[in-house]
């Protein structure tokens, strides 16, 4: 039993094949200092034989299944960090509002999660001044116009130590995601190749987002300033003076006849002074304003055109 417990411990260290390789060890141990003639691996009776045999295939298993415990908790610890590093970056991409923020929220994940270098290359935004080392332009260029990964696990560009991903959003491509990983064989391993993409994909949509929030708040501008366009518009067509209109087409008539018009010297817009023609203007301005209620309301106000002042009381009839 005491062998087994080291098989086990191997196993939960290392692996199947040195699990395998400590239960071989276990029985020549065995053999060696136990079983007669001692410290020989000579075998006095065949009984013992049997016993090797049960000794070696129970620590074989006993490793086996171990190996593979340990293995299939490598494999959940491994999801959990996926997950977790999908959620972190989900999490902070729905709170950034520009595009330069999901640069720098998508580079410190990729480079968190794979390790070594990672440059997001946005289609909006210019490349950076100062490349990575290695970063080579014409292949991001490649990679954005065929929508096509370039890495060590594709059969495009296999060559590069760099790996370039495309940002596929719903709409479009939106831009490249370039990493160099630690360790460059990551690439190889799906499920290593499938969270890069899923990465990838995230800030793409975030880039997508951001980009139609940005032409959905300048439709707003636009039409508001066409709203406030349309209502100064209103207000300056539908607004009327005392001096224009049809109020007034009496007093431009007189005006051609008598002469110039213009504002009092006391500031009243609504007073204006005849001058020209001397009296007899005078007289034709008062006439004109009395209209149909006869002389005696010429100094008064009339209804439709405001209170003028002409210069001229006319006299009072008799009686």
């Amino acid at each position: 039993m005491l062998y087994l417990v080291g098989v086990v411990a191997v196993a939960m260290r290392f692996g199947r094949a040195p699990a395998a390789m400590a239960a071989l060890m276990n029985v020549l141990a065995f053999d060696f200092f136990f079983v007669s003639p001692r410290l020989s691996f000579a075998v006095s009776d065949v009984q013992y034989i049997v016993t090797f045999a049960v000794m070696l295939g129970v620590g074989l298993l006993v490793g086996q299944l171990t190996a593979g415990l340990r293995f299939a908790a490598g494999v959940s610890i491994s999801r959990e960090r996926r997950a977790q590093s999908l959620f972190e970056l989900t999490r902070e991409l729905s709170a950034a509002l520009e595009t330069r923020q999901i640069i720098e929220i998508g580079t410190a994940a990729v480079q968190g999660y794979f390790g070594g270098r990672a440059v997001v290359i946005a289609l909006d935004v210019q490349y950076p001044d100062e490349l990575p080392v290695g970063l080579d332009r014409s292949v991001a260029d490649w990679t954005l116009r065929q929508g096509q990964s370039a890495c060590l696990a594709t059969n495009a560009l296999a060559a590069q130590t760099w790996g370039y991903v495309p940002l596929k959003a719903p709409m479009r491509v939106r831009g490249v995601l370039a990493l160099e990983p630690a360790q460059p064989r990551w690439l190889l391993i799906p499920e290593q190749s499938q969270q890069l993409d899923t990465l990838a994909r995230q800030i793409a949509i975030a880039l997508e987002r951001v980009y139609y929030v940005n032409i959905a708040q300048q439709a707003v501008v636009d039409m508001e300033s066409e709203r406030l366009r349309n209502a100064l518009l209103g207000a300056v067509r539908n607004s009327r003076s005392p001096w224009r209109g049809e109020r007034l087409r009496p007093f431009w008539a007189l005006q051609r006849w008598s002469g110039a018009l213009w504002p009092p010297e006391d500031g009243n817009a609504d007073t204006y002074r005849l001058g020209g023609r001397g009296r007899a203007t005078n007289q034709a301005l008062c006439a004109q304003r009395a209209g149909g209620r006869g002389l005696a309301g010429a100094r008064g106000r009339h209804p439709a055109r405001g209170a003028f002042r002409c210069g001229h009381t006319p006299p009072r009839p008799a009686g």
